[in-house]
């Protein structure tokens, strides 16, 4: 709970979730598509920060983004953004560089050369966290309206 110039924004943030709980279980079909609609902007956004980031582009990294169903989990709707990609893990977080035999290139001191990783789906989702709290305003807003006609 913080208070910023004599207002307790804890109170805020509470009349906020209740007003979310309140459009899931009033409009859930509405709740749902928002879902959707939230979920197709990060994609596209983990899309486009592979396309920026990855300087090879074969396109297999890109078509490996995807997306799940809304489901419910712990009272709240849900998406899950991933990458099937067999090697996203590899630009993800890095690895050992190898040959084409895939032995282990080494340099001149003996170790394994290393390759670091972008963190690309980390950033991502750290910037999409800045943006989503404004969406689910517009969503709240946009379901008041609807439930006051």
């Amino acid at each position: 709970m913080s208070v910023e110039a004599g207002f307790d924004l804890g109170d805020l943030n509470e009349l906020n979730e209740k007003l979310l709980n309140l459009a899931e279980q009033e409009f859930p079909k509405e709740a749902k598509k928002f879902i959707r609609r939230q979920d197709s902007k990060c994609e596209t956004r983990l899309r486009n920060a592979y396309k920026t980031k990855v300087w090879k582009k074969t396109g297999n990294l890109i078509e490996g983004v995807g997306r799940g169903m809304p489901q419910q989990y712990g009272g709240s709707y849900q998406i899950r953004v991933y990458n099937n990609a067999p090697h996203a893990h590899l630009i993800e977080h890095g690895h050992v560089m190898c040959d084409k035999n895939g032995k282990p290139i080494v340099d001149a001191m003996g170790q394994e050369r290393w390759v670091d990783g972008k963190y690309v789906a980390a950033y991502t989702v750290e910037e999409y966290k800045k943006i989503y709290p404004e969406e689910v305003d517009k969503f709240v807003d946009e379901m008041l309206e609807k439930g006051l006609k």
